[in-house]
């Protein structure tokens, strides 16, 4: 029952991003069978697998970008994947697809192209469109608090699981991590993820993809995005200020104008326990008068600290 329902959503989901099922049939010794799109590339566990850090940012966005769409078309189409992560998210090579800027980059190689797979735990929204029972549950990283608790799921249990593996891909780290599948549980219902820019910071993830991720893993489902296709807009809006303020910063004299701040955001730690960290605000100032204040508000905030 279950290999015909991943078969028959699986026909049903015709999209570019989602793999194609041809075919569904029984042989005669009885074995059952599908027949799907034959693909050439690598998962995105294999592609984690075969670097030492996290993915460039840029590249997360065109391939967010993507799952974004096929999540779109299985839930206009009544279908909840329900079980998101890297080892069904397909990185194959088709001509003519160079990723979200059109040009090779390192970022973006080209030709990467993003199928979904893997339906065996999609279920089926009822027409009425109230939400669906929670089911059998997928990997425990993946999944969205009102799966474990047990609660009625619906599309928004696939922007939580979009949101950890953005996480994944932009740190190489779970956002939950803990000794066994009850542990991990217990961590999506009650522990606050720690900001991807903090766990990452050499990895330069722009602090608007950051608020993206950090909303797609919202404990109340109401307070993530109500689709995936408004995820799929905030995240190329993120990725359009993040190349709009390298652009300006690029851009920018050497001798900016005092009206220009640096930021820098400052922690301490003692006997252990962390203290909150402190903003500290800094002018670009020059010389004479600016910067007798510059030094003056330096000698405040270290005060202040």
């Amino acid at each position: 029952r279950r290999f015909h329902q991943e078969a028959r959503l699986g026909a049903r989901l015709r999209h570019e991003h989602s793999v194609a099922v041809t075919d569904l049939g029984q042989s005669d010794d009885g074995l059952l069978y599908s027949v799907m799109e034959y693909l050439e590339g690598e998962s995105l566990d294999g592609l984690l697998s075969s670097r030492p850090g996290p993915l460039p940012w840029r590249r997360v966005v065109t391939i967010a970008v993507q799952v974004c769409a096929a999540l779109q078309a299985a839930h206009d189409r009544g279908v909840i994947h329900r079980d998101i992560k890297p080892g069904n998210c397909f990185l194959v090579r088709r001509e003519g697809h160079r990723g979200q800027a059109g040009q090779e980059t390192e970022d973006a190689p080209p030709f990467t192209f993003v199928k979904v797979l893997d339906l065996g735990l999609a279920r089926l929204m009822p027409a009425t469109g109230r939400p669906t029972p929670p089911g059998r549950l997928g990997a425990p990283e993946y999944l969205a608090p009102e799966q474990i608790q047990g609660f009625t799921c619906d599309h928004r249990v696939d922007i939580y699981a979009l949101g950890v593996m953005m996480y994944k891909l932009l740190t190489r780290r779970l956002p939950f991590t803990g000794d066994n599948p009850a542990a991990i549980m217990r961590m999506h219902i009650e522990a606050v993820p720690t900001p991807p820019r903090r766990l990452a910071p050499s990895a330069d993830i722009p602090a608007s993809l950051e608020a993206v991720v950090l909303r797609a893993l919202s404990k109340d489902r109401g307070d993530r995005y109500p689709s995936a296709h408004m995820m799929a807009n905030a995240i190329r809006a993120a990725a359009a200020d993040a190349e709009a303020e390298a652009i300006a910063i690029d851009e920018a004299p050497d001798d900016s104008p005092t009206t220009l701040w640096r930021t820098g955001l400052g922690a301490s730690t003692t006997r252990g326990t962390q203290v909150s960290a402190t903003m500290i605000l800094v002018p670009a100032f020059g010389h004479g008068p600016d910067l007798r204040r510059g030094l003056i508000g330096l000698v405040f905030a270290l005060v202040s600290i």
